[in-house]
């Protein structure tokens, strides 16, 4: 049975927040990078794989930066690579009673679009990340049986390659 709802019902209008590499960085670059689309601004905290990043002044595609943001460990980058901001935007929150059993979750965007599920304080259970492509639009992502103690919080936020909607809606 499906429950949940996005936070609009007609989904969520999810900002141009992530990019690609265009070219790789070594864990020992400390001055820029290069991405696909200018899309960041000063200050903002970017994630490549599991490493943060400051933007610390831009005015094309090549930033300077500030690497090991949040305590992070600077690594190699291939070009390629997903390059996203921190945050995404917030397209569920439900809070549980204790007594409904969560089974699962659809997931569905525009564009291409990355999903994280969260649990509470930033605890990702199951699929911290998970990729749809333009050619699959939407998806179930199953869980195992699970029960939900009274106030837990489960928090999906997207991050779209281009402006569009994304929605999300939970299962028992």
């Amino acid at each position: 049975m499906r429950l949940g709802g996005n936070i609009d019902e007609r989904g969520t209008q999810v900002p141009y927040n992530y990019t690609k590499l265009s070219s790789a960085i070594l864990a020992a670059d400390t001055a820029s990078m290069t991405v696909d689309a200018l899309i960041f601004t000063t200050g903002d905290v970017v994630t490549i794989g599991s490493e943060d990043i400051t933007i610390a002044s831009h005015a094309t595609k090549t930033m300077d930066i500030t690497r090991g943001t949040n305590s992070t460990t600077p690594a190699v980058h291939g070009a390629g690579q997903i390059v996203r901001l921190r945050t995404g935007t917030e397209i569920l929150s439900v809070t549980f009673n204790g007594s409904t059993y969560f089974s699962g979750i659809w997931v569905s965007g525009e564009n291409e679009s990355i999903f994280r599920i969260k649990w509470n304080d930033d605890t990702d259970k199951y699929l911290p990340l998970y990729y749809l492509t333009p050619y699959q639009l939407n998806d179930f992502i199953p869980s195992p049986r699970y029960l939900p103690e009274n106030g837990e919080t489960l928090v999906v936020q997207a991050w779209s390659n281009g402006y569009g909607v994304c929605t999300a809606e939970y299962t028992c």
